[in-house]
């Protein structure tokens, strides 16, 4: 049996891992404060247990009662007959404490806990509540839910824990709700109900005092009655793990769509006094989540929207999609939805227009969108065999089409039985009728709103496009090496590295850095601008400034001997004043490089995910214009090019007006080695950056670095 090391006071001892299967599917339930009315909240998961034809053990535990709406009653956990899997806990804090405590004596496996009243309060009471809650779960196993949580609901076995009132609902169920919060569950199950689209679980978390958002996505990754997990999310609070549990699911097969809230500095306050939850920093969340395969949506109707078009896209290729109307107007509607979507639409080969051209007339368009014209009417056949002759295309891997069901119903089932149907995902979009058992029976999928199904699907094409990145990048043996030295260095004390320390770390990594020569006196100085043969750049070097050009302590193009002294007097004489108390190793004279754009790589420690990399061009595009794009370390040489290529001042690096085209290959290999660092290098760092690194028409070179280490231990 999988378990834990759990210790108490002078006792260690092992305690077997949460039983999440005896939560989501329990044979037996007993619910304490229960009541005979079925509208209130310790009466409703007994009403609806039985309504859903619930067939394992319910007990109830109430000393009022003897029978509580037909179920058997008892005054006390001791008094039951056999031990339940599960407990539904229906009463205050304080008690609900207590009774947990009686369940786990008695060998309960799991908890559902309603009660409010725990960290959520903020208060000293109630987070010692939420402590005691823990600590049971921890000294047990028990697998507890909650507090402040709506419960659980398995609709497949009815056994439905929880005192929200689901409505009926009809179609396949085989998706799971995990919310961290109840009533944007239960808005998600009403909307994915009305859409046709059926759940199988819903899970909320509430608190999260014992389990978290993750337990339930590992356990769904492999669960085989389930699909696509449909998520509400404030907070992720241990990271790793999560993106862990995101990429297991999606190895299986299956897809995690998340609505993360607490984007804006309100909706953020508003996260942490709901359920005690910090919502972390919205860059970190969405990258993370195209690092691990999530689709992140903007609201409960594009959550439901995505995951429904997962019952029909599952395995479609990424590629581009080909859109067949019977409206000009929405021909042009959709090539926009498209376009800001990031998928504009492709323009088909000269000999695919030439074949839809026979069947189009003269005044409707064949390039992409197709607009079939109103003539589709005259003749049933016109549709599939537009449709095959598009599934042709390598260019498409999903087929949009768009008109009324009072048009399409017959051509819709020819296409179902077209030997030569082709094997891509297939949309209809009707606005006039209602007919989507027909169009789901023809193999489409449904939808009323042009504009929900295009940003649906274009959210599911650039999710499988972003799974093409590789997160497990395992560090190179110079990556480690580096690792090794830096950790020399914080073990001896050090807080930061100076530039030319910054640097041979830089090159120890593998990544090139401009020459630097230390000296100590303008003579020297004078020697090395000499010996350069070329104009100088003259730093100050101290572990104590890291941006030097604060206190102006960078000196460039500099020539000849008595430039040479001139800038390292002036140079020490501003350090002295301005920042009297920094340690000055020196100057460095180093050559002055101008044949390369200016590139900034900065990497930031997210509290939640850990290190990101950020890429920006140098001076106001990255500061001004915020021309930066940003990933979750470490990343690929590839990954790296793209974002490169998706800046918008990327034509600087693409030989601008003549200039000569920069080595974009040789600076994602860069930042490929620096994000490996980062991430091998964990906690010993707190800031690490590279500006500029000079992007040449052959190769890369590090001009400056600034690495500051932690001050933990």
């Amino acid at each position: 049996m999988n378990s834990t090391v759990f210790s108490s006071g002078q006792k260690a001892f092992a305690v077997p891992k949460p039983d999440l299967k005896a939560l989501i599917d329990p044979s037996s339930i007993v619910v304490i404060g229960a009541s005979p009315d079925p509208t209130r909240i310790g009466g409703r998961p007994l009403a609806q247990m039985r309504d859903y034809g619930y067939s394992g053990s319910i007990y109830c535990i109430n000393p009022r009662y003897r029978e509580v709406q037909g179920f058997p009653c008892y005054p006390d956990v001791a008094s039951l007959p056999a031990t339940p899997d599960a407990a539904l806990l229906s009463v205050n804090a304080d008690a609900g404490l207590d009774e947990i405590e009686r369940c786990a004596a008695l060998g309960v496996k799991a908890a559902i806990v309603f009660s409010a009243g725990f960290a959520e309060l903020g208060t000293e009471e109630g987070i010692a509540r939420q402590v005691r809650l823990r600590d049971i779960a921890a000294r047990t196993g028990m697998a507890i839910i909650g507090p402040n949580c709506l419960g659980v609901a398995n609709f497949n076995s009815g056994a439905i824990a929880s005192f929200n009132l689901f409505a009926p609902q009809s179609g396949s169920k085989r998706a799971a709700i995990v919310s961290q919060s109840g009533a944007l569950a239960a808005a998600i199950y009403a909307s994915a109900s009305q859409a046709g689209f059926g759940i199988s679980h819903v899970v909320t978390t509430g608190n999260e005092a014992c389990l978290d958002l993750s337990d339930f996505i590992e356990y769904f990754a492999d669960a085989p009655d389930i699909d696509v997990v449909l998520s509400y999310v404030e907070q992720v609070r241990d990271g790793p793990r999560f993106l862990a549990a995101a990429r297991r699911l999606k190895r299986n097969g299956k897809l995690l769509v998340a609505y993360k809230v607490g984007r804006s500095a309100k909706g953020a306050e508003a996260a942490q006094s709901h359920t005690a939850a910090l919502a972390g920093n919205d860059r970190a969340y969405r990258e993370a989540f195209r690092a691990a395969g999530v689709i992140e949506a903007r609201n409960v109707a594009e959550l439901v929207d995505i995951s429904y078009l997962h019952r029909f896209a599952a395995g479609t290729p990424v590629g581009g999609v080909g859109v067949l109307s019977v409206s000009g107007a929405a021909c042009v509607a959709l090539a926009d939805e498209f376009a800001e979507g990031g998928h504009p639409l492709p323009t088909f080969d000269a000999e695919l227009q030439k074949e839809l051209r026979t069947l189009v007339p003269a005044y409707g368009m064949v390039a992409n969108p197709v607009d079939m014209t109103a003539n589709v009417v005259n003749d049933d056949a016109t549709l599939p065999t537009l449709v095959r002759l598009v599934g042709r295309s390598d260019a498409v891997s999903a087929i949009v089409t768009c008109g009324s069901a009072n048009v399409m119903r017959k051509p819709w089932a020819d296409i179902a039985r077209d030997p030569e149907r082709p094997k891509k995902l297939l949309i209809t979009v009707d606005t006039l009728c209602n007919a989507r058992e027909e169009a789901e029976a023809s193999g489409f999928a449904y939808f009323n709103d042009m504009t929900r199904a295009a940003r649906a699907l274009c959210a599911y094409l650039s999710n499988a496009k972003a799974a093409a990145e590789d997160a497990h990048i395992p560090p190179s043996p110079a990556v480690l090496s580096a690792r090794t030295s830096l950790a020399r260095l914080k073990e001896a004390g050090r807080t930061a590295l100076s530039e030319v320390e910054g640097k041979a770390l830089l090159q120890e990594i593998g990544v090139d850095a401009v020459t630097d020569r230390l000296v100590h006196s303008p003579e020297e100085a004078a020697a090395a601008v000499l010996a350069l043969r070329e104009p100088a750049v003259l730093k100050l070097v101290s572990p104590d400034v890291l941006h030097k050009t604060e206190i102006g302590g960078v000196r460039l193009g500099v020539a000849g001997e008595a430039a040479a002294r001139a800038a390292y007097d002036d140079i020490l004489a501003g350090a002295r004043r301005l920042a009297p108390d920094a340690r000055i190793d020196g100057i460095s004279v180093q050559p002055y490089v101008t044949d390369g754009v200016e590139v900034l790589v900065g990497f930031t420690r997210d509290p939640v995910f850990g290190w990101m990399v950020t890429v920006g061009l140098g001076g106001v595009f990255t500061e001004l214009l915020g021309d930066a794009e940003t990933r979750l370390a470490p990343v690929s040489p590839q990954v790296a090019e793209e974002m490169f290529r998706s800046l918008k001042g990327f034509a600087l690096l693409d030989g601008f007006r003549g200039a000569p085209k920069a080595d974009v290959a040789a600076a994602a290999h860069a930042v490929a080695l620096l994000s490996q660092f980062a991430v091998a290098a964990g906690d010993l760092m707190s800031e690490f950056e590279i500006n500029p690194l000079l992007v040449r028409p052959k190769g890369a070179l590090a001009a400056d670095a600034v690495v500051v280490l932690s001050p933990e231990n």
